[in-house]
């Protein structure tokens, strides 16, 4: 009989052990919010499920002038910086989910309804909000951020299509969606907020095409 109960809890610490390690691994543990990895996988949940009338938005969230930061004063600072960062995106995101996904950079993912404005909302409310003085010891820091989104209603059917194959999953689609789109906010001047659309994708491909054929010609 005792060997029994041994077995159980040893089954059970097994268990324990194994789940600490499973969420350890989709943590980052600076902030203690999702990493990447939880990020991707947590994408597919929420999209699942979606009536008509609904659909999920990513927001990818890359600081503005966070090096000069760890620069001038250390990534001790830095690292505290992050920390406020994470907090106010999860106030501000609330009921979505939050990750840091590394470095500098923050994903959101936000359910709605198709016939509101809530990621235009969230997206302003993340400008708005994130680039408020940080307090830390005498110093007043400060930082701002760039956002892109997927909605994962701008592009048509043959675009979305194209982009999967290329991609390989949804979750891939609208990271690169959002990624594009984050890009151009970072070109337009930070500090702001682009959604992506199907002129993005097609204006990326003819660079892409347009450099290939330089080098060919240079090459020749």
């Amino acid at each position: 009989m005792r060997r029994v109960i041994d077995l159980r809890e040893e089954v059970a610490l097994r268990r324990k052990t194994e789940a600490e390690a499973y969420e350890m691994a989709r943590l980052d543990v600076l902030t203690g919010l999702p990493n990447r990895r939880w990020f991707l996988e947590d994408y597919d949940r929420w999209a699942e499920g979606l009536t008509d009338d609904e659909a999920c938005a990513l927001f990818l969230i890359d600081l503005d002038n966070f090096k000069p930061i760890n620069d001038v004063y250390g990534h001790r600072l830095g690292d505290e910086v992050l920390k406020v960062v994470a907090k106010r995106l999860t106030r501000i995101a609330e009921g979505g989910s939050v990750a840091r996904l590394g470095g500098d950079e923050f994903g959101v993912i936000l359910r709605y309804r198709k016939n509101t404005n809530a990621p235009e909302r969230l997206a302003r409310q993340i400008v708005h909000e994130v680039q408020k003085p940080i307090p830390l010891a005498s110093l007043s820091l400060q930082v701002g951020v760039s956002v892109g989104v997927s909605t994962g209603l701008a592009q048509g059917e043959a675009l979305h299509d194209a982009m999967a194959a290329r991609d390989g999953t949804p979750v891939e689609t609208a990271l690169r969606q959002a990624d594009m789109a984050m890009y151009w906010a970072k070109m337009e001047g930070r500090g702001r907020y682009r959604f992506f659309d199907q002129e993005m994708d097609r204006k990326l491909q003819q660079r892409i095409e347009l450099e290939s054929e330089i080098r060919g010609a240079i090459a020749s």
